[in-house]
């Protein structure tokens, strides 16, 4: 078993593939705030079963998830018309979840934003940056990608961090994932197959 946080949590079923479960109770103080993420008492048997996916590929998986979680605690004013930019090597799996939790587009990049993307950013702001960015791999990324005022999402292990003078200069703000409840039926199993063939493409440039 691999532990990337205390409830979103990849199970080893030992045939090759792991089992991404959530494994939060629903009942301690954590949970019934609405970060049952961060659950205090974790219960495995009774987890509830996302999907089975190749081992070698779970730890990206998790954390591009908890990335997407994140983007749900975005205040709806800032989820406006303007793309979210995900960025990194693992943009393309986050995006597969990202689009089943926000409404807004989500456009990509594993590192600067292209021409094509660069432009669609610059048709809802003359900076052509956006106003959200998120990131499963590197959370200083995603703070340089976004425009002043800006949230950046991500996992808790998507290092480097931003500083703290690109933080609090340019008042970027941080939003971390909160809550798993909720999302078991979000994602269908196309969803999973397409955040595996992208997971192995992250696998197969590393």
């Amino acid at each position: 078993m691999s532990l990337l946080s205390p409830a979103l949590r990849r199970l080893s079923v030992g045939t090759g593939s792991d089992t991404i479960v959530d494994a939060s109770c629903g009942q301690c103080l954590a949970c019934d705030e609405g970060m049952s993420l961060w659950c205090r008492e974790p219960n495995e048997s009774g987890a509830r079963r996302f999907a089975d996916v190749p081992s070698e590929h779970a730890d990206t998986i998790v954390r591009s998830l908890e990335t997407a979680f994140a983007l749900a605690g975005v205040p709806a004013d800032a989820k406006d018309s303007s793309p979210i930019l995900v960025v990194g090597d693992s943009a393309e799996v986050v995006a597969v979840f990202a689009r089943r939790i926000v409404d807004s587009e989500v456009v990509t990049a594993q590192r600067s934003p292209d021409a094509g993307v660069r432009e669609r950013l610059t048709a809802h702001h003359a900076s052509g940056r956006a106003r959200v960015g998120a990131s499963a791999d590197s959370l200083r990324m995603a703070a340089r990608a976004v425009r002043r005022g800006g949230y950046v999402c991500g996992a808790t292990s998507a290092e480097p961090l931003p500083s703290v003078t690109e933080v609090v200069q340019r008042e970027v703000s941080l939003i971390p994932a909160r809550d798993v409840r909720g999302f078991g039926d979000a994602f269908t199993v196309a969803d999973w197959a397409d955040a595996i063939t992208a997971a192995s493409r992250v696998h197969a440039d590393s």
